[in-house]
């Protein structure tokens, strides 16, 4: 059952949240000023930064109250499309469907990898020998996410590069 009164209050949280709003800007406005000059590598770097927008997004509307998850896909999806035509920007890519539903996809499957609860139970370090002591909990907690590179890499490449027996 939708609920307007849960939309309303996901949308307070996020509005509470000031760093969103001004993050969203400058992600997109580094995208459109160096974007276009990066190639590849820019529109990788411009999926994760949106994506990590999207994560925290996707943990400013965890409610844990009855009717909230389709209210949080529409706005995760709302976000990933809005970031997906940003890429286009900079230029329409080679193949512009491939290049929007893989950066769709990237997207979204970044925000929910990276909006997950994290917790770090490990706080083993390991020394190096060299003065300097690796912390290895926190380094799996701080990179918890990093599989959402693979699908920003594919989207990036699907939009430019040309797919055999798609032609």
């Amino acid at each position: 059952m939708l609920r307007p009164k849960v939309l309303s209050l996901m949308l307070r949280r996020i509005r509470r949240r000031g760093y969103l709003p001004i993050l969203m800007v400058v992600v997109s406005l580094l995208w459109f000023s160096v974007g276009p000059v990066c190639g590849l590598f820019g529109r990788v770097v411009f999926l994760i930064g949106w994506g990590v927008i999207s994560s925290a997004v996707w943990r400013a509307t965890r409610l844990d109250l009855p009717g909230e998850m389709v209210w949080r896909w529409v706005i995760i999806s709302i976000l990933a499309l809005t970031g997906s035509c940003f890429q286009w920007a900079s230029g329409v890519p080679y193949h512009p469907v491939q290049s929007l539903a893989w950066s769709f996809v990237s997207i979204v499957y970044c925000s929910l990898v990276r909006g997950r609860k994290r917790e770090n139970n490990n706080f083993l370090s390991v020394d190096t020998g060299i003065g300097a002591a690796i912390p290895v909990g926190m380094i799996s907690y701080w990179f918890s996410g990093g599989i959402s590179l693979v699908p920003a890499l594919i989207a990036a490449i699907a939009g430019d590069v040309d797919v055999v027996g798609l032609q």
